[in-house]
């Protein structure tokens, strides 16, 4: 996506970068945080019914990938994007072999998915919401349903 201004998350390559050249192995590797993190999403998946049979899972933003490896391990397709190219080749390290799918790129470039399709091509104009829809298949429904309210 081509702007005058840089995007804010374009940043966390250099930041990658860094951290690694600390010697620090992944830059999320604290063990409560990953732990905080996998408890959101086994209440996530249980609030939505989603099964490793029949469904696949896309993380937009994906870093080194120990989401992945968690969902893997759990039977899910797994699809992971990032922006940065550090992360990802540490997600592909992290997950060698064809188990999971890592994509470098910018979700706001979403690509055209659906067959004999048209859509705009104003990124900058895109709300994220919208950028995401563009990347599921036609195939795909929607797993995510809004919460009650507390």
């Amino acid at each position: 996506m081509s702007t005058d201004q840089p995007k804010y998350y374009e940043a966390y390559e250099d930041r990658y970068r860094r951290v690694y050249a600390q010697g620090v192995e992944y830059w999320t590797g604290d063990p409560d945080e990953i732990a905080a993190v996998i408890g959101h999403v086994d209440e996530f998946l249980e609030f939505t019914g989603a099964t490793p049979v029949g469904h696949s899972i896309i993380e937009f933003g994906c870093g080194e990938g120990f989401l992945g490896e968690y969902l893997l391990r759990r039977g899910y397709s797994y699809l992971g994007i990032d922006l940065a190219p550090s992360a990802v080749a540490k997600a592909r390290n992290r997950i060698p072999g064809n188990d999971a799918s890592f994509m470098l790129a910018d979700i706001t470039d979403a690509p055209d998915v659906r067959s004999g399709s048209a859509r705009e091509d104003t990124p900058a104009q895109r709300s994220p919401r919208t950028a995401i829809k563009q990347w599921r298949s036609p195939r795909c429904r929607k797993s995510a349903r809004r919460p009650p309210p507390c």
